[in-house]
């Protein structure tokens, strides 16, 4: 409360009656399709003002715990649910969430969360740079943000093929971005068996030191 500046907030009940009456019951919009309703008629308005043509969204699977009787369990063992979460980073705003239940996993339709997300951008607006973790490491994905102009930035699983073309990297290509920083990168090109071109691949690795072991 001290950070939100108040003495007192809504019981949690009095919040979760507010929230299940949000929106319009006579087209059935109420719940939480009515409260995304007002979200995105907000964002709308914010991104409207903000003079930014071009976003970064940042897409991940936020894990949350939870004690209801019916909450599944999630991969890292822990009950409760895993909604994806889109934000956009140069205007910091949520422009859309996907509630899911904790036993779905974070890498269940990337593809239609990110057209959902690019769906909800007010005319004019674009989402021109994708940054998102191993979930999103699907080449349906890689092939919709190539068709719609979109860099992305996407951790690479280390399966085997990754692994294989990573130790065929020549020793003289990994360098350090900046001496003394403790660790090296280096390029090579990679192509998921689905994708329509081949990707460039950043991969990082800790500087081997006397007596330690390379990670």
């Amino acid at each position: 409360m001290k950070l939100i500046g108040r003495d007192e907030i809504p019981e949690p009940d009095t919040a979760g009656d507010w929230l299940r009456r949000m929106g319009d019951p006579n087209n059935g919009q109420i719940g939480l399709t009515g409260l995304d309703q007002v979200r995105w008629k907000i964002n709308e308005r914010i991104l409207k003002r903000d003079g930014i043509t071009e976003y970064t969204l940042d897409a991940d699977a936020t894990e949350i715990l939870g004690e209801k009787a019916d909450a599944f369990f999630t991969y890292n063992g822990d009950k409760g649910y895993m909604p994806m979460v889109g934000y956009l980073y140069e205007t910091p705003i949520c422009i859309y969430d996907e509630f899911r239940e904790g036993n779905v996993a974070p890498a269940f339709r990337q593809k239609d969360f990110y057209l959902e997300c690019k769906r909800r951008m007010p005319a004019g607006k674009v989402i021109r740079y994708y940054r998102a973790d191993s979930a999103s490491y699907q080449a349906e994905l890689f092939n919709q943000l190539e068709e719609d102009g979109v860099k992305y930035a996407i951790t690479a699983d280390q399966d085997k093929a990754v692994k294989k073309v990573i130790g065929l990297i020549d020793p003289q290509e990994w360098k350090e971005p900046v001496v003394g920083c403790g660790y090296e990168l280096a390029e090579t090109v990679h192509c998921m068996n689905e994708t329509k071109k081949a990707f460039r691949l950043v991969v990082k690795r800790e500087i081997r030191r006397q007596g330690e072991l390379l990670k």
